[in-house]
């Protein structure tokens, strides 16, 4: 029983995905895309999604009986409303420095293999499709079956198996270190940035130029801003086609040692004067039952919920690379976590 649960509130997730996207609902805290507000990203990560519950299921979409005579046709939830849902989104389009998923490579060739381009599906299973008498039903479930056929194969396991070791490990590191800065010091406070750029030149910085940016600013931290005390500083970089590179950032201060509140201006002031003025900080405010209320608080060992929020948020970031990553790059990483305070 609670694992008929467990799937039943999974699959309400998903298809909430569309639901959200479409109506702009303000509930989005089962979507780890929720702060990217890009298409491509919710778009991703509803293609991994709806392929990894295809593959651990064994139904249809319909159980379609029809004779010369008679056609019955019972329709099994949820499945046909969320391939009905995957074809009504539109295409999303990828820049080449970003790599899709296998689950959303899995979908865009079973699509392109059934060559949907010319069909006018009505959402009705039993409406006849062409000459040959085939219904929407049927093709419908061929979609699944193709797709459950390709996430059983070697090369998607794999493919798969290695981007979520890496995300582990990345998760790993960061609450390793979280741990060093509670043995530094108890009363740890955090302030949380995200880091973008001007709308004016988001198509025209290189993956070099803004890792250089990314460096003087962390330089900047240790040599600019002594008095903040600040023990660490968490980093992942991100691609948005609507907005070129994003940076979430988490630098974690000893409170003991600051007053904190003069260190949020110059944080900010940091980013504008590494990118040479073209920065932009795109601060946002999280509810308390996503993240951490606002954008700074103490993260002590006295304040357990904001701590468990805190690393909660800082792994859905990580674990968006499932769905949507930039491409891994030999002199480039896309995730850090730096240790500026012996």
């Amino acid at each position: 029983m609670k694992k008929s649960l467990a799937m039943t509130a999974d699959w309400n997730a998903i298809h909430s995905i569309q639901i959200a996207y479409t109506f702009q609902s303000t509930d989005q805290s089962w979507c780890v895309s929720k702060d990217i507000q890009g298409f491509s990203s919710v778009r991703a990560e509803f293609e991994e999604r709806l392929v990894r519950h295809i593959a651990k299921s064994n139904k249809l979409a319909f159980t379609i009986n029809r004779t010369a005579t008679s056609l019955d046709i019972k329709t099994e939830q949820p499945f046909s409303q969320l391939v009905y849902d995957l074809l009504r989104l539109p295409q999303a389009h990828y820049p080449p420095m970003m790599e899709v998923s296998e689950s959303s490579k899995i979908i865009a060739h079973v699509l392109r293999a059934l060559n949907l381009n010319n069909i006018n599906f009505t959402g009705d299973p039993g409406t006849v499709i062409g000459e040959n008498g085939f219904l929407e039903g049927e093709l419908i479930n061929n979609i699944i079956i193709r797709i459950r056929e390709a996430a059983k194969g070697n090369e998607y396991k794999t493919k798969s198996n290695e981007r979520r070791k890496l995300i582990n490990e990345q998760i790993r590191i960061t609450e390793r270190n979280i741990a060093k800065f509670f043995k530094k010091t108890p009363s740890l406070y955090v302030v949380r940035k995200t880091f973008c750029y001007k709308h004016d030149v988001v198509n025209n910085i290189s993956l070099q130029e803004t890792d250089g940016h990314l460096q003087r600013f962390i330089n900047a931290l240790i040599s600019d801003l002594p008095d903040c005390h600040i023990l660490g500083c968490w980093w992942k970089r991100e691609y948005i086609t609507e907005a070129s590179y994003r940076y979430s950032v988490v630098i974690f201060i000893n409170s003991s040692n600051t007053l904190c509140g003069e260190s949020f201006v110059e944080i900010d002031s940091q980013w504008q004067l590494a990118t040479d003025g073209i920065g932009v900080v795109c601060d946002y405010i999280l509810s308390p039952y996503n993240g951490i209320l606002g954008n700074v608080g103490s993260i002590g060992k006295e304040h357990d919920f904001y701590h468990s929020t805190l690393l909660s948020n800082m792994s859905g970031i990580l674990k968006r690379d499932l769905y949507l990553r930039l491409k891994p790059h030999p002199d480039f990483k896309h995730f850090g976590m730096e240790m500026l305070s012996k």
